[in-house]
């Protein structure tokens, strides 16, 4: 990563896990601020909360970011992007990984990626793509939270890896939404693999899940598999293990005197932050809120 000089943002880099690079950016300056970056053959998270910045790429139309926005991109090895920051206070939320960590960590299959992310990482080289989406309300709260956060030492890189990878989920399900369903009725083969999928999703969900393997155990490729499963059950693979994940969860915090801790180590989370911070995502209360209004 380039460094920046005294007169530039201030930014955090954390490591969050393999794969994954989270800077939180502040910038608060009289006068604009302008850098030049080279890519490197990765994909960029951009969650911005407040100020406004322009990314211009030779030969393709600048990428304005005003206020409350999220932008997710690819920067291909060799490509030069210019950057302006207005003189105006800002913060933001990068998160910086290589393409197989959507396939490794989230379990997103490349077949799911929008076409022109999937031939941008064909050609690497010389290969640029930028789509701007919606900062939510409730992505708005996390880069929120990750701006006012006190948190130190492995608690603090366990809490941005959390929100890091909830905003990449929510960002990934706006583009998603986006894309188009697969056409045409599905035949009785490609049903039961579907279904055969979902039944190993349901005994398996506490485990580590990946496409690959699930296609092979289903005997079809990701690519047909992803397609299907999304037009069966109206989600991404991903998505169904989250949400399997989730009611089991709110099962055992409802039903047995498990702590919140062992509960997500039961329902496949390393880490009970990141599980808290899902399980808010997801219901709206935290585990401990859910818990302690059943017993009142």
């Amino acid at each position: 990563m380039m460094e920046m000089p005294d007169a530039g943002p201030q930014i955090e880099f954390i490591q969050c896990g393999p794969g994954m690079l989270v800077g939180l950016s502040r910038f608060d300056s009289a006068s604009e601020f302008e850098d030049f970056e080279s890519g490197d053959g990765l994909l960029k998270f951009h969650f911005q909360a407040q100020g406004s910045a322009c990314y211009s790429v030779p030969g393709t139309s600048d990428v304005v970011v005003e206020g409350p926005m999220s932008v997710f991109c690819y920067h291909g090895r060799g490509v030069s992007k210019r950057s302006q920051i207005a003189a105006r206070p800002s913060f933001a939320v990068t998160a910086v990984c290589d393409p197989s960590m959507l396939i490794e960590r989230l379990g997103i299959a490349r077949e799911e990626w929008p076409s022109m992310l999937d031939r941008c990482q064909s050609e690497s080289d010389g290969a640029w793509f930028a789509e701007a989406a919606r900062l939510t309300p409730e992505m708005l709260g996390s880069v929120r939270s990750l701006q006012k956060m006190a948190f130190q030492g492995i608690t603090r890189r366990a809490y941005v890896e959390a929100r890091a990878i909830e905003l990449v989920c929510d960002l990934w399900g706006q583009l998603a939404s986006s894309a188009p369903a697969p056409l045409g009725l599905l035949d009785e083969r490609t049903l039961a693999k579907v279904e055969r999928t979902r039944l190993h999703i349901d005994n398996n969900y506490a485990e580590p899940l990946v496409m690959q393997v699930l296609a092979r155990n289903a005997g079809t490729n990701e690519s047909k598999l992803s397609q299907a499963f999304r037009a069966v059950y109206g989600m991404t693979v991903f998505e169904y293990v989250r949400n399997r994940r989730m009611e089991e969860a709110r099962r055992l915090l409802r039903r047995c005197n498990m702590s919140v801790t062992e509960i997500a180590f039961e329902v496949g989370y390393e880490h009970s932050c990141n599980f808290s911070v899902a399980y808010k995502r997801h219901f709206g209360v935290t585990p401990k809120s859910e818990r302690s209004t059943l017993r009142h």
